[in-house]
C-alpha cells in the first residue's frame, strides 16, 4: 500500500514542461539583454579611450607649438649675436590666408651651452598607410640651426637637426595657421608689422578605428598663442 507522504514527494520532482519554456525565454531575454548592454558599454569605452588617446598625443604637441611661438623673434642680446631679421620671425604666415607650412626663428643654446640660431619648420606630409593603403598625413617638426644669421635665416641657409627634427603627430586631416594682431606704432621699432600672436586650428583622427565599426573618432583642437619677444621689444 502506497502512503499519502510518497505520493506527495513524487509529485514534487523535476519541472512541467510549461515551466521549463517559460525558463528558457526568460533566460534568453536575460542573456540577450546581458550582451546588448556589453556591447553598448564596450563601445562607449572604446570611444572615450580614443578621445583620451587623441587629447594624449595632441596636447603634447601643442605645448610644443606653443613653445616655438612664445620664443619667435628672441635674440641673445647680451652675448652680441647679429641682430634678428623681423621677416624671418614668422615666415609663411600671413592674416588673409590660412596655411599649413611655416617657420619660426629664435636663438636658442644647445646642451653644451653653445648659442645658435634655430629655425623651426612645421608642415604637413602626406604619405600611404602601408596597413590601410590609405593616404594620411602627418605633422612634422624640423629643427634647423641657421648658417649666416647675420644676413637672414631659411631653408636655404639653414642645416637639419636630424635626432631633433622628425613626425610629431599623425592622422592629421586639418592644420591651419593664420598670423593675428600685427604690431603697430614706429615703423622703425625692431617687429614693427610682425605678428604678436598666432591662431592654430588642428583636426585629428584616433590612431584606430572602432573595432567592428567603420566610425573614425577625430577631434579639433584650436588655440592663440602670443609671440611675447614680439610683444615686448620696442
Amino acid at each position: 500500500m502506497i502512503s499519502l507522504n510518497s505520493l506527495k514527494i513524487n509529485r514534487q520532482k523535476g519541472f512541467t514542461l510549461v515551466e521549463m519554456l517559460v525558463t528558457l525565454v526568460v533566460s534568453a531575454i536575460v542573456i540577450s539583454g546581458t550582451i546588448a548592454g556589453f556591447t553598448y558599454f564596450s563601445k562607449q569605452y572604446e570611444t572615450l579611450s580614443q578621445r583620451i588617446a587623441i587629447d594624449r598625443d595632441v596636447l603634447r604637441v601643442i605645448d610644443l607649438i606653443q613653445a616655438d611661438i612664445n620664443k619667435a623673434g628672441f635674440k641673445a642680446y647680451a652675448t652680441g649675436n647679429p641682430a634678428m631679421v623681423k621677416t624671418d620671425v614668422f615666415q609663411g604666415v600671413n592674416s588673409a590666408t590660412v596655411v599649413s607650412d611655416f617657420k619660426i626663428v629664435y636663438d636658442d643654446f644647445k646642451d653644451d651651452g653653445t648659442l645658435y640660431r634655430a629655425l623651426i619648420h612645421y608642415y604637413l606630409e602626406a604619405y600611404t598607410s602601408e596597413i590601410t593603403k590609405t593616404e594620411r598625413q602627418i605633422l612634422r617638426r624640423d629643427w634647423r640651426v641657421c648658417t649666416s644669421p647675420s644676413t637672414g635665416c631659411s631653408l636655404a641657409t639653414s642645416t637639419l637637426r636630424a635626432d631633433d627634427s622628425g613626425p610629431i603627430i599623425d592622422k592629421v586631416t586639418t592644420f591651419e595657421v593664420l598670423g593675428l594682431n600685427a604690431k603697430t606704432g614706429d615703423a622703425s621699432s625692431t617687429f614693427f608689422g610682425i605678428f604678436q600672436a598666432l591662431e592654430v586650428n588642428m583636426t585629428v583622427e584616433a590612431p584606430r578605428q572602432i573595432e567592428g565599426n567603420d566610425t573614425i573618432i577625430s577631434k579639433n583642437f584650436k588655440f592663440i598663442t602670443r609671440a611675447y619677444n614680439v610683444s615686448i621689444v620696442p
